[in-house]
């Protein structure tokens, strides 16, 4: 598992740190009978639309109108702006809204200009080969058509398909009165152009044939032909789909794409679409955690443990068997951490590191529980204490982590001779915290707010009270850590500092707690140098 560098603690480092960084207190169109279509006297059954992924099927397309460079004759033909919400896949085509921003579309050409017709003298041998060939030719020609509707035969096998330009119809909008915001208008403006793809047994083979050869507008790129896009998509699935699994952003998929072929007209939201379709897959109708649960055994090299009450999944651990070989030789020191907004249920994810002799970090395990209480941490840290009796480990000498109650009992309760060390780095932002409008209020008294040097001043204040507060973390000794603490209280015995100083005492000088933090007791500890967290805090952003 990938291992990263951190730099050793700074004391200087930390405290300028601190003082530079606050802490944080388609809607479904009805199918219409086609006329033509009414009128056979075949014995044939009509079926709903086919969906059949690669053909864009009666789409309610629409356009942002700000964007739509002026074209009085064009403009004309478009009927008032019409919108919708959209909340499904915009590559699903069939019978859905999908909305298209007019940045992308140039300005047709003049009305009544003639687009040419797919050839029909030609043969397919299979319905994907053919709507490829359709597709292309389209593009060609700055225009797209869209699946109507589909037929069947007595026995069930399908034997034609209708298509049509997906500028036809007329969009029929479901929003009353003026509650439309947003100045949208429609795709649709009842374009006449259709055909028909018909399979013949006689053959085994389908084809094409015309049934209304003109359109009432101009040719469009296809960047504005959302099942042309999709052709495109596909074209470099594979590699869209390894930069996905890797977690590449979209806009750097984009860019990559445009590099290795700039005539290709992929949005943003066509990624998004196929990241949602790949989902879908993975998933399999099961739900995220199901999932979870099911694809990490078959990894082969993860181990995984879950407990569940009435059937809701309260906590997992997961670790790799490669992470255990690196265990095996740097058990000594753990740094463990929580975090949170890493998944739909809201469930914190906590984080296990540990340190190589190198003074890198591996990762050892993770795991996600329903909330941040005793039982659930107990449920983790059983798992790893687990690991390491059959490692044949001894317990970690030291574990690091915040002041976080439920898990510091877990860490006694589990491991009941491993010492549990604070970090500096959370204890010196909670200080500041309360101290700094304190301190604000002190230096108000000899600067207005907005007097150049308050700032300054503020920020001197705010260094020397951290400066001494470090002075007494880091002391040697007992004598030398008692001493230091009383030139503290010294320094901030005035009515306005009383309540930082019974703050620190408190929270921090308790002995319980300094026991946990103070060098002075810390330096017997096999830490190997670590006091903060933050290996676990860059170990959240890898997870992430």
């Amino acid at each position: 598992m990938p291992t990263h560098q951190l730099d050793s603690l700074d004391v200087a480092d930390l405290m300028d740190y601190y003082l530079q960084n606050p802490a944080d207190s388609d809607v479904t169109d009805t199918d219409q009978p086609d006329p033509e279509a009414d009128t056979e006297s075949d014995p044939e059954v009509d079926t709903e639309p086919d969906q059949e992924a690669d053909i864009e099927s009666d789409q309610e397309a629409y356009i942002e109108l700000s964007d739509l460079e002026s074209d009085p004759e064009v403009g004309e033909l478009l009927p008032a702006p019409r919108r919708t919400d959209r909340h499904q896949e915009a590559d699903i085509e069939s019978d859905q809204e999908t909305y298209i921003e007019l940045s992308d579309l140039e300005a047709d050409l003049e009305v009544g200009e003639s687009l040419p017709a797919p050839p029909t003298d030609r043969q397919f041998a299979t319905i994907d080969e053919a709507t490829a060939a359709i597709n292309k030719f389209t593009g060609e020609n700055g225009y797209a058509v869209s699946k109507r509707r589909s037929k069947v035969d007595k026995k069930g096998d399908l034997n034609k398909i209708y298509f049509q330009c997906n500028r036809g119809r007329v969009f029929q909008s479901q929003v009353k009165g003026n509650e439309r915001k947003r100045n949208r208008c429609t795709r649709r403006i009842d374009c006449p152009f259709s055909m028909v793809l018909s399979y013949s047994k006689s053959f085994d083979s389908w084809s094409l044939k015309i049934r209304e050869a003109s359109h009432n507008h101009g040719p469009s790129p296809i960047s504005t032909h959302p099942v042309l896009r999709r052709e495109e998509v596909n074209t470099h699935s594979e590699a869209i789909k390894r930069h996905l699994s890797v977690g590449t952003r979209t806009s750097h998929i984009l860019t990559m794409l445009r590099q290795s072929d700039p005539a290709n007209s992929i949005k943003p939201r066509d990624i998004h679409n196929l990241r949602a379709r790949l989902r879908t897959e993975f998933l399999d109708g099961r739900t995220p955690i199901q999932a979870l649960l099911y694809q990490i055994p078959e990894e082969g090299d993860w181990i995984m443990n879950y407990q569940a009450t009435d059937n809701v999944v309260t906590a997992v651990f997961c670790t790799h068997k490669s992470a255990l070989e690196i265990l095996r030789d740097s058990h000594y020191v753990l740094v463990i951490d929580a975090t949170y907004k890493t998944n739909r249920y809201n469930m914190p994810m906590v984080d296990i590191v540990g340190v190589t002799p190198l003074n890198k970090t591996f990762f050892v395990g993770f795991g996600f529980i329903q909330s941040e209480k005793e039982p659930f941490y107990r449920f983790i840290l059983r798992d790893l204490h687990d690991i390491y009796r059959q490692l044949n480990l001894p317990d970690p000498r030291v574990v690091l982590t915040d002041k976080e109650k439920a898990l510091m009992n877990a860490i006694e309760a589990e491991f009941p001779f491993t010492k549990c060390m604070l970090c500096i780095w959370h204890v010196n932002k909670n200080i500041l915290a309360k101290a700094r409008a304190f301190l604000r209020r002190d230096t108000l008294s000899l600067f207005r707010d907005n007097d150049p040097q308050f700032l300054p001043r503020l920020k001197e204040k705010e260094k020397a009270m951290l400066g001494l507060w470090m002075s007494v973390v880091y002391a040697g000794t007992l004598p030398d850590m008692e001493e230091a603490w009383r030139k503290f209280q010294a320094e901030y015995n005035t009515e306005m500092y009383a309540e930082v100083v019974m703050y620190i005492k408190s929270e921090w000088m308790e002995s319980d707690t300094a026991r946990r933090l103070l060098h002075a007791y810390t330096s017997s500890y096999l830490h190997l140098g670590n006091q903060a967290t933050s290996r676990g805090e860059a170990a959240h952003w890898c997870l992430k």
